[in-house]
């Protein structure tokens, strides 16, 4: 919630005052205008109309109830009721009747001959209203609501500021051109003669800041701010000169209109410059779609208006709305620019455009001849006029000249689309060499080596994760990299490192000044990105998680990535997450199948160095039982004859746990029972035998190995048991007279073997007398867990060995061995 509140601050802060203010302001516009289209469906519809620029005497547009009078386009009325006049002041106001049913008498004067007109009043209604009006008010406001929308997608820029004011102005510009009466009040002229004057100002300031801004001019505020003040002079002058709108003097609107062209062509001019001498890729592409937007926008009503001089042909019911349709492409292409982050959907559009106006204008053109070439030779048949011909001419139409205008399209496409490199081929290549590649490295130089190579890069990095910070440090190299170290790299927290994680594709250096969601982080990333001397990062991720990046430089050509480029990096990094994926999974396997053979070898090991069976000794029972968790344990027993003389023998008996598993935990213990079966041998003392294998296990395995081991020795003739414990279990002694366990604890040191070489073991002895047991084990019976996550433990175990007091050496044994499987 707290983030979500911050992000509405910002956005709000963003906007400040200038946006609800405009907004407040066009509403205060429209709304007034609404007004007066619900009002004029209640006033008089005259049957013809004049327009400011042609005076107003002469009828310049016939309406039903004028057609059916006798008026025609052209006329000119000298007098209306008897009254000449020559203002539109006299019109409206002095010499006519306004109201419906009441009836006007027209003076005309058509070539050498007047003509008296009488037409009555009729009532304009809604559906007259909105004909007249309606187009270019929607138009208008869809302008406006252009501008808002970029506005929202892209607060706060000073582009987008100075193009909502630009739409805003040319919206009401064109909402305002085609009243359908008088607009009330009359101040709404005033507003109506603002915006017309006022818009060459916004977008001469809007050539200034986009797409290239230029600093010189932006940071001298009189230079973005001339414009206004001329545009604000011209209105003076209409004001000062011309007590209302339609009374402007001519030379007035001459100098209007010659600033506003001024105000397109320097426009132009600066567009034009970007695309041919701008460095940026951006910016250039943009440029180009503004171009583009100026071409639809103009080219299309011109050339109708040709058509429509030369041959008759009507592609627009109405020349003025289908000017103000094509010109809302216009605004169109620079709120398009403005606010879209992907500039390889502009360069796509840019490419296509152009494409399309050349196969649409082939296309254009072809018709108008056939149109023309059926007018002249069919034109006064009967066949022509029937309905079956306009519907034969329709089919023909849609069967020819759409098949035609695809494959023109198509010649055009193969035109402008042809490619620098195969794409296809390129990803086939990569996809054969990543097939037979198991090695993760290989596979990122090849992957690396293909990208920079095909695409004629500069260079490319492949940055891996470094130690517990999280960061990545650069691993594989391609081309050069003038910056380069072995601290190139992304830090761990670092803005770049978020991003792709958040994003999960790939990023280009020119989102960070497009994309209003990576402005706050834009000058860190960059600095990040020069770093890596990179155009773009694309992220490679292994389980939702970001395991690699590649870093990529620019072009060599100097060309910006386009569409399909990011589609081929795209294709190609996902084969490279499979490729590696599929390498780790070749390691695993490789590795577990070495883990198998080591634990069965192992196995082996540690099998053929139990002993077969427990040994006999007289007055003694003896029995030993090992099994392993896992296929190899850790875990040994031995035992070892002891001869003192032939008639008496003594047993020694080694259990013991080494730290390492699989090979090398078996050959410790090899190691170990080799060593006590040698020093054994030589009859010294139990501790003496202990502190000699100490020393030797210390030098002889690797750091961070050990045993726990316990080593005793029976003596059959006098019934002792003589131990020294090395970091094992302590053995469990019950006597026979009362029952009751007890732990044998040794004196000396407890570290296990081969960690500590100066330690000093010392023995202890255990007087036996008949009936007792005493119990040697490894933790592996102690620590056995139940699946509730319970130890069996060593209190269980002294109660079994109670219960079972009177049992044999083996039936205790089994006793043990089920009582722990069945916990």
């Amino acid at each position: 919630m707290t983030n979500a509140v911050s992000g509405k601050r910002a956005f709000i802060t963003r906007m400040g005052l200038f946006f609800p203010i405009a907004v407040l302001l066009m509403a205060v516009v429209y709304v007034f205008y609404g007004m007066n289209v619900m009002w004029w469906a209640n006033t008089a519809d005259y049957g013809w109309r004049t327009m400011y620029d042609s005076g107003p005497n002469t009828v310049t547009e016939l309406f039903p109830r004028g057609e059916a009078a006798g008026l025609r386009v052209g006329d000119r009325v000298t007098a209306i009721n008897g009254h000449e006049y020559d203002t539109f002041d006299e019109l409206y106001f002095k010499v006519r009747s306004n109201e419906p049913g009441e009836t006007n008498s027209y003076s005309v004067k058509r070539d050498n001959s007047t003509l008296t007109i009488q037409i009555e009043n009729g009532r304009l209604g809604l559906a007259s209203v909105l004909r007249r009006s309606g187009p270019l008010l929607f138009i208008g406001l869809l302008y406006a609501l252009i501008g808002v929308l970029v506005y929202l997608m892209k607060p706060g820029a000073l582009e987008s500021r100075v193009f909502l004011i630009m739409t805003a102005i040319l919206g009401t510009s064109l909402a305002y051109a085609s009243p359908s009466g008088l607009m009330k009040p009359l101040w709404l002229f005033d507003i109506r003669l603002f915006v017309e004057v006022m818009l060459p100002a916004p977008l001469i300031h809007l050539a200034i800041v986009f797409p290239k801004r230029r600093e010189v001019l932006i940071g001298r505020r009189w230079t973005w701010l001339a414009p206004y003040v001329i545009a604000l002079g011209i209105f003076l002058l209409f004001k000062f000169t011309a007590p209302a709108y339609w009374s402007t003097p001519n030379w007035l609107l001459v100098v209007n209109d010659l600033y506003l062209l001024i105000a397109i062509l320097t426009f132009i001019a600066l567009t034009i410059w970007n695309v041919l001498r701008e460095k940026s890729h951006v910016e250039r592409l943009q440029s180009q779609m503004i171009l583009i937007g100026i071409l639809l926008s103009f080219l299309i009503p011109v050339f109708e208006l040709l058509l429509r001089k030369l041959g008759g042909i009507y592609l627009f019911p109405d020349p003025a709305v289908g000017f103000a349709l094509f010109l809302g492409v216009f605004p169109l292409s620079i709120g398009y620019s403005i606010v879209k982050h992907d500039l390889f959907a502009i360069d796509t559009i840019v490419r296509r455009t152009y494409g399309y106006i050349l196969s649409t204008s082939a296309i254009i053109g072809i018709y108008g001849t056939v149109v023309s070439i059926l007018n002249l030779v069919f034109r006064s048949t009967d066949f022509v006029q029937s309905p079956v011909f306009s519907l034969v001419f329709a089919l023909s139409v849609v069967f020819t000249f759409r098949p035609l205008h695809e494959r023109i399209q198509g010649f055009v496409d193969r035109v402008f689309y042809r490619q620098k490199y195969d794409y296809r081929k390129t990803i086939m290549e990569v996809s054969d060499s990543l097939m037979r590649i198991f090695d993760a490295r290989e596979i990122r130089q090849t992957l690396l080596r293909s990208v920079v190579g095909e695409m004629f890069l500069e260079n490319g990095l492949v940055l891996l994760h470094s130690g517990e910070s999280g960061a990545l440090k650069v691993s594989e190299v391609e081309g050069e990299i003038s910056a380069y170290s072995e601290h190139t790299g992304i830090p761990g927290q670092s803005p770049l490192m978020e991003i792709l994680k958040d994003r999960e594709d790939i990023l280009f250096r020119h989102e960070l000044s497009l994309d209003p969601s990576l402005q706050p982080v834009e000058g860190e990333v960059t600095r990040e990105l020069d770093n890596l001397e990179a155009d773009l990062v694309i992220p490679i991720m292994y389980k939702n998680e970001l395991a690699e990046v590649i870093s990529l430089g620019r072009k060599k050509s100097g060309k910006m990535f386009n569409k399909q480029d990011a589609d081929l990096l795209r294709t190609i990094a996902n084969q490279g997450t499979v490729a590696l994926e599929n390498a780790r999974l070749f390691e695993e396997n490789l590795e577990k199948g070495r883990m198998e053979e080591e634990l069965k070898i192992a196995h082996e090991l540690q099998t053929s160095m139990l002993p077969e069976g427990a040994p006999e000794l007289p007055g003694f029972q003896v029995a030993a039982w090992s099994v392993s968790a896992r296929e190899v344990g850790g875990d040994f027993y031995d035992f070892i004859p002891i001869e003192e003389t032939a008639e008496e023998q003594k047993l020694g008996i080694v259990i013991g746990d080494v730290s390492g598993k699989a090979v090398s935990g078996a050959l410790v213990m090899a190691a170990a029972r080799s060593i006590f079966r040698i020093l054994s041998s030589e009859k010294p003392t139990v501790q003496e035998v202990m502190n000699a294998s100490n020393k030797r296990l210390k030098h002889d395995i690797k750091k961070g190995m050990f045993v726990a081991l316990l080593y005793a020795v029976i003596n059959p003739v006098i019934k002792t048991v003589t131990l020294a414990n090395a970091g094992q279990t302590q053995p469990v002694l019950l006597r026979k007279d009362h029952l009751k366990t007890s732990f044998v604890e040794t004196d000396g040191d407890k570290f296990p073997l081969g960690i500590v070489e100066s330690c000093t073991y010392l023995e202890t002895t255990v007087q036996l007398r008949s009936g007792d047991t005493i119990l040697f084990y490894t933790d592996g019976v102690v620590e056995a867990m139940n699946p509730d996550g319970d130890m069996y433990g060593f209190e269980r175990l002294q109660a079994l060995l109670e219960r079972y007091s009177r049992s044999g050496a083996q039936e205790l044994l089994d006793a043990i061995r089920d009582d722990v499987t069945h916990f």
